[in-house]
């Protein structure tokens, strides 16, 4: 099984808080942080369950995005 590519990764700001835009196998998912402060994975509204993209996937790719923000 070939894994997945992370293509692209935009921040953008909002009024309130940060999202992140990332393209994964040409599907985008946004990353928000929920009630909770935690990153969520958001997937575009025309395609439900994010194509099977694997949740430990998500969770690498948010565990990415704090490290980084973090640094």
């Amino acid at each position: 099984m070939d894994k997945a590519h992370i293509l692209e990764v935009h921040p953008h700001m909002q009024q309130y808080k940060a999202t992140f835009k990332v393209t994964v196998e040409e599907h985008e998912i946004t990353f928000e942080e929920d009630e909770e402060g935690y990153l969520r994975a958001i997937g575009d509204i025309h395609h439900s369950n994010t194509h099977g993209t694997e949740p430990g996937l998500l969770e690498e790719i948010a565990r990415r995005i704090v490290e980084a923000v973090n640094q």
